[in-house]
C-alpha cells in the first residue's frame, strides 16, 4: 500500500488467494476495526512442466524458462533431475549451437544428429516439455515489469510432484540468478520486496551437495549482492518455522527479525537467536509466563538490540488457515476448492508427448543430414533437402556434384563417374 511490489516465491501454495476478500472470521475482525476486507491485482506465475506437475489454480499461468536465462554455471545445479552424463550432454549441445545465442531448436538438432533415436527419453522429454522456449516473461527486464504493475506477483513451485521437486530447484536457481544479476547491473525504479516462504524448504541450512546446495547459495548470495549494491531498490524477506534451519551467511546479513514469542520459549532457538540478536531480559520475563497467543502477536529484535512487542492487523486478503480438526480441514479444503478450481494439465500433457515424438521421428533424418559446416562455403544453396528425397538422390551426391559446378574444369582433364556402382553413391 505504500508502492512497494512484493514478488513471493512460494513452495507450499499458500498463496493462491492474495486476489480474494478476507472472508468468514477473518473479514469480521477486520470490520471490527473499521476496515474493509479487500483482495489485491496479482500475477500468479509456475513454470511450465506438465510431465511432472500436479493440477495447477486457474489463476495461474504456466510459464518457460527462456534459452536466454540459461548460462554456463547453471548444468551443475540441473544434475539432480537429469544424471551427470545428461547433464553433460544437454550442456555439450548448448554450447555447440551458439551457448548464450542458442535457440531451442538448434539444441534440439544438436542432440538428436549426435545421439539420433538413441538420446536420452528423459533429457528429449525435458527439451520438448514446454518447460522451455526462446522467450519468456521470466526474464528479469520483462518479470520487473509485471511485478511493478501488480500488488502482488506470485511465482509458485508447489505443483511439482515429489519426483520433480530437483527439477523445481534448478528452475529458481535459474530465475533467481537472473533476477539478481539484473538488479544489480540496473537502475531500476521499482520498489522490490522479494519473499521466500518456507526458507527451509527451498534453502536448507545444511545438505549434500545437489540441486538444494545450489539454490541455497543462490538465495544467501541474493541477500549479500543486494546489501551491497547502491542502484537496486529491493528487499529480501524470508520465512521459516525454526531458526536453525537459517542458513548462518542469511543470519549474519540480516538486520532484523519477527519473532514468535513461542521460538523464544525454546531453549535451543532462543540460544541460537541470541547469537546474532540481543533478546533482552525483559522479553525473556514477559514470554515465560505465556501459555497461548493471539495470531498476529510478534517480537522484533534487531542487531542493534532493539525490541519490541509487534502486532500485526489481520489480512486485508483471504488467508488459508490452519486447521485444528479433521472437521474443519474438511471444510476448509471445500471452501478453497470453489474459491479457487483447479484444472489438470492434459491438455500441456498431450502437446508435450506430441512434441517429444515429432523430434524423435526426425532424428533418423538429422543424423543423415551433412553438418552445415561441410556447406559453408558455398555460396550458392543446394537444392531444397524435400526435392532430394523426393528424387531419391543421396544429398552428399548432390554436395559432391555441386562442388563440380562451383569449381569447373578447364577442358584439359576428364572425370568418368560410373553412378551404377554403389560404391560411387557412398
Amino acid at each position: 500500500m505504500r508502492g512497494w511490489h512484493p514478488l513471493i516465491i512460494d513452495v507450499k501454495g499458500e498463496d493462491e488467494t492474495l486476489h480474494i476478500p478476507a472472508k468468514g472470521d477473518q473479514a469480521r475482525s477486520l470490520k471490527a476495526q473499521g476496515i474493509d476486507p479487500r483482495g489485491w491485482k496479482v500475477k500468479y506465475l509456475t513454470p511450465n512442466f506438465p510431465l511432472g506437475m500436479e493440477a495447477i489454480p486457474l489463476t495461474f499461468d504456466l510459464v518457460p524458462l527462456s534459452m536466454r536465462m540459461l548460462s554456463y554455471g547453471h548444468f551443475r545445479s540441473i544434475e539432480g533431475f537429469l544424471s551427470p552424463s545428461e547433464a553433460r550432454e544437454l550442456f555439450d549441445a548448448y554450447f555447440r549451437a551458439g551457448g548464450p545465442d542458442a535457440k531451442l531448436e538448434d539444441i534440439l538438432k544438436y542432440l538428436l544428429r549426435k545421439k539420433g533415436d538413441t538420446v536420452s527419453s528423459r533429457l528429449l522429454a525435458l527439451m520438448t516439455s514446454g518447460l522451455f522456449s526462446d522467450d519468456s516473461i521470466l526474464e528479469p527486464q520483462k518479470l520487473v515489469e509485471v511485478i511493478g504493475k501488480h500488488d502482488f506477483t506470485v511465482f509458485s513451485t508447489a505443483y511439482f510432484k515429489p519426483s520433480s521437486r530437483d527439477l523445481s530447484r534448478f528452475v529458481l536457481t535459474v530465475v533467481l540468478d537472473n533476477l539478481m544479476s539484473y538488479l544489480v547491473q540496473s537502475v531500476e525504479d521499482v520498489r522490490l520486496v522479494v519473499h521466500f516462504r518456507e526458507l527451509r524448504d527451498v534453502a536448507p541450512r545444511a545438505g549434500a551437495m545437489g540441486s538444494q546446495w545450489h539454490l541455497r547459495n543462490r538465495i544467501e548470495n541474493f541477500v549479500t549482492f543486494l546489501r551491497q549494491t547502491k542502484t537496486a531498490l529491493t528487499r529480501v524477506f524470508y520465512e521459516v518455522q525454526n531458526v536453525k534451519s537459517i542458513p548462518k551467511t542469511l543470519l549474519d546479513n540480516t538486520q532484523a527479525v519477527f519473532v514468535h514469542p513461542f521460538n523464544l520459549k525454546e531453549e535451543e532457538q532462543l540460544r541460537e537467536i541470541a547469537r546474532y540478536f540481543p533478546v533482552p531480559d525483559s522479553v525473556i520475563r514477559a514470554i515465560v509466563p505465556l501459555k497461548s497467543v493471539t495470531p498476529g502477536k510478534w517480537i522484533f529484535l534487531s542487531k542493534s538490540g532493539f525490541a519490541s512487542w509487534v502486532t500485526s492487523p489481520p489480512p486485508l486478503s483471504l488467508r488459508i488457515p490452519e486447521p485444528t480438526s479433521p472437521e474443519e480441514a474438511k471444510r476448509i479444503s471445500q471452501m478453497i476448492n470453489e474459491l479457487v478450481p483447479r484444472r489438470e494439465l492434459k491438455d500441456e500433457f498431450n502437446a508435450a508427448r506430441k512434441r517429444y515424438q515429432q523430434w524423435l521421428a526426425k532424428a533418423r533424418y538429422l543424423r543423415e543430414e551433412v553438418d552445415g559446416e561441410e556447406v559453408d562455403e558455398f555460396e550458392e544453396e543446394l537444392p531444397p533437402p524435400e526435392t532430394l528425397i523426393l528424387a531419391k538422390i543421396p544429398r552428399k551426391l548432390a554436395i559432391f556434384m555441386k562442388s563440380f559446378e562451383l569449381a569447373p574444369l578447364d577442358g584439359k582433364e576428364k572425370y568418368v563417374f560410373n553412378l551404377t556402382q554403389p560404391g560411387y553413391l557412398a
